[in-house]
């Protein structure tokens, strides 16, 4: 018996042993899958192409981790570095500089916001929130530093109801004004950028937005502030501080430069980030999606000083001196800062301009457009009317300057999709399998364990019997 205890054991533990080895190597393999699935894939983004690398006689810029990145000059909205610009991508909380820009274009800051249930209800408990009530009360003020610092959905939600009437309105706003900025593949469906398949935009459309909303001092000032405080009010009982977790503003990678920033995260969309610098006169923009942290902030970094090292503004006032037309020559006088932005290598000679005309609604607009090599690198855009005494300058962001020769991604972009999923998918797969095959070894052993042990009392009773019956016979 004690042969058979020690088999019986033996079994038992090997049995043990080998469910232990298979959950130990496919275990960690499905906990830490997506981990290393997201670094090795960020790592793999490295390689993708960057077309503004292919411009002829264009400065190199650096191999980031996004999956999609742009930098715009904002003086003239020339792009400087191109990564995918045109390719759908989820933005998460980055929706927020659109959905801030329009509640401050909309509302005077000490207007009371009103927080309705659905505002307060219909975002994720845990998502980012600053834990508003239903039926609390806060300015517009106080829900841009809210939106812009924490993030907090609620409270983009609230703005929303509050410009619009509903969100569904707010988010029809929303798209109204990106097309006026520009942004032709774009669509969006709420105001705090949770996630939606219905709501995306691309790295040039968000840069366009940026443009507009980083022209407005108070939303410079707001998306730049990493602490700000709250006090309790009749129709707002809490005393506290939101923190920004931007690791530009909290201390863990500052820049010098910066002007503003603002970040967001969906598991679909990963790291995301809109940012502002300014350095001896020149003002970018800088979009990246898709990124691993802290990459975000690496690479941020890397463009904007790959465009202040890179990059040289020109005056057109200053230095055109190529035309005789008395239209073209006033299309310049009426804007004596106009610029366009060149390589460092480039003179402004090398810039082509072409200076056109059209009549449109009764008022004739005239434009200077500049290239460099077929690249835009600035444009001039002026209105007069009949009515008019003098030349108004458009904005520049009423502009419609065409981007087609950009040598970006050709074809219809394409949602952003991942494989981690099916990945995952096929790890759990992979572990049920490995388990299954443990249980299977371990029922098996135990089968034997008690064929082995019916076996033994089998011959233990035959011998009893043998016994019995020789004792009988006198043996």
């Amino acid at each position: 018996m004690k042969n058979i205890n020690k088999k019986k054991i033996s079994n038992y533990l090997l049995s043990f042993i080998l469910i232990f080895f298979c959950l130990y190597l496919a275990l960690p393999s499905c906990l830490f899958a997506e981990v290393l699935d997201y670094k090795q894939e960020a790592e793999n983004r490295k390689y993708l192409p960057i077309q503004s690398n292919d411009w002829i006689n264009w400065p190199s810029g650096p191999a980031v981790s996004a999956q999609s990145a742009v930098l715009m000059d904002a003086a003239t909205g020339a792009v400087l570095y191109a990564k995918n610009i045109h390719e759908k991508m989820y933005p998460a909380s980055t929706t927020k500089i659109l959905s801030s820009l329009l509640l401050a274009e909309n509302c005077s800051l000490d207007e009371i916001v009103d927080f309705s249930k659905e505002a307060v209800y219909s975002v994720p408990y845990d998502g980012s929130n600053m834990g508003m009530d239903a039926g609390e009360k806060i300015t517009v003020e106080q829900c841009l530093y809210g939106m812009l610092v924490e993030s907090a959905n609620e409270v983009s939600n609230a703005a929303g109801e509050h410009v619009s009437g509903s969100m569904s309105a707010f988010a029809e706003l929303m798209n109204k004004r990106a097309r006026e900025l520009g942004c032709v593949n774009s669509n969006f469906v709420n105001a705090n950028g949770l996630f939606d398949e219905n709501h995306y935009t691309t790295a040039l459309d968000l840069a366009l937005i940026a443009r507009e909303f980083f022209q407005n001092p108070l939303l410079c000032q707001i998306s730049s502030t990493p602490t700000y405080n709250f006090y309790a009010t009749d129709t707002q009982p809490d005393t506290f501080t939101i923190r920004s977790k931007n690791h530009f503003l909290n201390g863990k990678k500052p820049y010098e430069y910066l002007v503003g920033s603002k970040t967001g995260f969906t598991s679909q969309s990963r790291q995301t980030l809109v940012s502002c610098a300014q350095k001896n006169g020149m003002k970018l923009i800088c979009v990246v999606f898709k990124e691993e942290s802290p990459d975000q902030f690496t690479d941020t970094i890397q463009l904007f000083d790959y465009g202040f090292n890179s990059f040289t503004l020109h005056s057109i006032p200053m230095e055109e001196t190529r035309f005789p037309n008395e239209d073209a020559l006033s299309v310049i006088s009426s804007n004596p800062m106009s610029q366009i932005i060149l390589p460092n290598t480039a003179s402004f000679s090398d810039a082509s301009p072409s200076f056109s005309t059209i009549e449109q609604n009764g008022s004739i607009i005239s434009q200077i457009a500049y290239t460099y090599n077929g690249i835009p690198v600035g444009t001039i855009v002026t209105e007069k009317t009949p009515l008019d005494t003098g030349i108004n300058l458009m904005p520049a962001s009423e502009t419609e300057q065409s981007l087609d020769n950009l040598e970006a991604e050709q074809g219809q972009p394409s949602s952003p999709k991942s494989s981690v999923q099916s990945k995952l998918f096929y790890f759990f797969i992979l572990t049920l399998l490995v388990m299954v095959t443990g249980v299977f070894i371990f029922v098996r052993h135990c089968i034997l364990i008690k064929r082995q042990r019916d076996a033994l009392m089998m011959r233990s009773k035959i011998r009893k019997e043998r016994l019995k019956r020789l004792k009988k016979l006198g043996l």
